[in-house]
Parts: structure tokens; C-alpha cells; sequence
């Protein structure tokens, strides 16, 4: 049975945001995430928990001015306070996607190739302990459009929809993930991204979300 009041997200123009380590605020109800130089990660924060057992949760992110070799991309994470994860929690640069050490259910989306990696750019779902990310991703899709280019920005539109632990994830509206996860049962809703020896520059914007009661 849900008991109790459902916590909501806000869009970017409210200031309750927290902006973390290189995240900062531009105009417009948009946060950069990293900018074009090395060994960045950012993060914004929504500061009040969630519960996860009906949430959707649409938002862009816009890369631009990459390396020669692009990196490494971003993730959305629903942080498990009962392993530690706080509002001012901040994961790893380079391939940890500023995901890597918050505690959690990860979706991340990745422009760069390490050893061991699917081919990019792919999206996965994974888990945020410092021991567990990448070891293994599961359920991985690497037949996604284009995240960034060297010649113009990119920015694509995605939707992340969590009922009762069953996902469904779209980019511009087209299915590319769907299975069954384990998300904390209250969460702290994380965007991060990183850069490491390679780099590109992360906004994100027009986030809309809606936390409700499960269905019956």
C-alpha cells in the first residue's frame, strides 16, 4: 500500500536545484553540465527524495565543441540514501560519467569507447557503487542516433518512465530501452556528466518529471 505524500520535480527554472562540482546555471532554465576541457564532472541535484515506483521524467541534452575524440557522456541516476547517497554526492570523471560512487540504479549514456566497453554511443543501465559501475551494464542498446558531433551541437529529447520497476526509455520518442530494474524505493534524481583526457560540453534543459501513485 502507498502511504503518504509524493514528493515532485520541479522544472530547471526553480532554484532549489542544487548545481554540482563544474555544473553551473545559464540562462533559460539550463545548467551546463561540463564544459570543453578535461577531467570535468557535474552534476545537478533534485535535494528532496523521491519515491520511484511511478515516475516519468523528459529532458534534452545538447553536446557540443568535442575533442577530436568526444567524451565521455551522461547519466541519470536515482540515488539509494540507505547506501549513502546525499544531495551534494558526485561520482567520477572520465568513464565514470560523474555516476561512478553514488550509490544507486545509473542509466547512463556514452560517447566514449574504453576497453571493455559496447560500442558507442550506447545507453545502459547500471548500478552506481564505485565496485558495481560497468561491472556489468545491463540491458545495453547501441543502436542509438548520433550523440555529438565535431561539425554542429546535437541535442536529442529523452524520456525515462519507471512504473512499479518496469523501464521504458525513449530518445525523440522512439523505444530504445525497455526491462525490468531495481530502483531504490526512494531516491535522489541525479543528472551528471564527465570528461576526462577527451571532452565535450553537456546542457541540459526543458526537464519535466511526474512522481505518482502507483497504478492498483
Amino acid at each position: 500500500m502507498f502511504v503518504g505524500p509524493l514528493g515532485q520535480v520541479p522544472d530547471l527554472c526553480d532554484t532549489n536545484w542544487n548545481a554540482v562540482a563544474n555544473a553551473m546555471v545559464l540562462s533559460g532554465c539550463k545548467y551546463q553540465l561540463t564544459a570543453s576541457s578535461g577531467s570535468q564532472h557535474g552534476e545537478i541535484v533534485w535535494p528532496t527524495l523521491i519515491a520511484t515506483d511511478n515516475v516519468v521524467l523528459s529532458f534534452t541534452v545538447t553536446l557540443s565543441n568535442p575533442s577530436a575524440t568526444p567524451a565521455d557522456g551522461f547519466a541519470v541516476v536515482l540515488g539509494d540514501p540507505s547506501l549513502g547517497a546525499t544531495p551534494t554526492s558526485i561520482g567520477a570523471v572520465g568513464f565514470g560519467l560523474g555516476a561512478q560512487g553514488i550509490p544507486g540504479l545509473v542509466f547512463g549514456f556514452d560517447t566514449y569507447h574504453n576497453t571493455g566497453d559496447p560500442v558507442v554511443p550506447y545507453v545502459a543501465v547500471g548500478r552506481g557503487e564505485s565496485n558495481l559501475f560497468e561491472n556489468p551494464w545491463f540491458l545495453v542498446n547501441t543502436n542509438i542516433p548520433q550523440l555529438v558531433s565535431s561539425s554542429m551541437p546535437i541535442s536529442h529529447n529523452y524520456t525515462v518512465t519507471l512504473v512499479q520497476g518496469i523501464l521504458t526509455m525513449t530518445l525523440d520518442g522512439v523505444v530504445v530501452m525497455t526491462g525490468n530494474v531495481t530502483p531504490p524505493p526512494t531516491a535522489y534524481l541525479y543528472v551528471t556528466a564527465s570528461t576526462g583526457g577527451a571532452w565535450e560540453t553537456t546542457v541540459i534543459s526543458n526537464v519535466s518529471a511526474t512522481v505518482a501513485q502507483p497504478p492498483n
